[in-house]
């Protein structure tokens, strides 16, 4: 197993954790559950934790995926340009949302707003969440690009002419 690997089998959980977090919280809000908006709060915060997995093997995926053929490293800085901003959107979902569960937990007024906050925020980072799905996708898999005319691929570590069936 290498740091690719790795990379591909963490990266769902943040994704992923974003949404289901998004339809639990709406959920808690239309049950008016505060155990489940609460729960809510604890998918964002696993999420937050796993996209520290993610950022932390996306280095060696980097390097492991660039010597492979047909690998852009536009596409590649383009999933990282995505990524960062989903991180820390998402990281600061986690801390409001740790904020929110300490004001629930020890019952202290203002929490209904910071669950608007989050509300507002997840929204977003479940924006850049799909970005960034999309972008890190791109990386190998042409079938799922819009437009490769622009795309130089790296070939053996140094960046080769375009070949005809990436200018179409």
């Amino acid at each position: 197993m290498n740091q690719a690997h790795l990379h591909l089998m963490i990266n769902h959980l943040p994704i992923m954790g974003t949404a289901i977090g998004i339809i639990v919280l709406m959920a808690g809000f239309i049950l008016k559950n505060p155990i489940v908006k609460q729960t809510a709060l604890g998918i964002f915060i696993l999420s937050c934790i796993g996209i520290l997995g993610a950022h932390f093997t996306g280095e060696g995926a980097e390097d492991v995926v660039e010597q492979l053929p047909g690998i852009s490293k536009k596409l590649i800085h383009h999933h990282e340009d995505f990524a960062s901003v989903f991180g820390w959107s998402l990281l600061a979902v986690a801390l409001i949302s740790l904020i929110t569960l300490y004001m629930e937990l020890k019952k202290k007024s203002g929490s209904k707003v910071l669950y608007l906050i989050i509300i507002a925020t997840s929204i977003f980072t479940l924006f850049y969440a799909k970005q960034t799905a999309t972008s890190g996708g791109e990386i190998r898999h042409t079938e799922i690009r819009d437009n490769v005319s622009d795309i130089i691929p790296i070939q053996n570590g140094t960046k080769e002419k375009e070949s005809e069936e990436h200018k179409e």
